[in-house]
């Protein structure tokens, strides 16, 4: 592949992977972006927080309705999943 076939790939969505936007409780003051994702990765859904500093991130203390925390496993890294969907180039 060219350089150029590599660059008009980049646009292209994987349909596996489609952004939405769950609204989260009401009392719930940080800004958080919820990847829910389609076949074959459903019922997943990521919860991203988005902090003002170092220090409040590592001050954070999520909330009960938050899961495992996936960061530092690369298996859940959308680059990673994109590479690894079934029936996708």
């Amino acid at each position: 592949m060219t350089g150029g076939e590599g660059e008009a790939l980049i646009p292209l969505p994987n349909p596996a992977f489609r952004k939405g936007f769950p609204t989260p409780p009401a009392d719930y003051e940080l800004t958080i972006e919820l990847d829910v994702f389609d076949p074959p990765f459903a019922p997943l859904v990521m919860a991203e927080v988005e902090f003002g500093s170092t220090e409040a991130a590592e001050a954070f203390s999520p909330p009960d309705w938050f899961d495992e925390d996936v960061t530092w496993h690369r298996e859940f890294h959308n680059s990673y999943m994109a590479l690894h969907t079934p029936g996708c180039p």
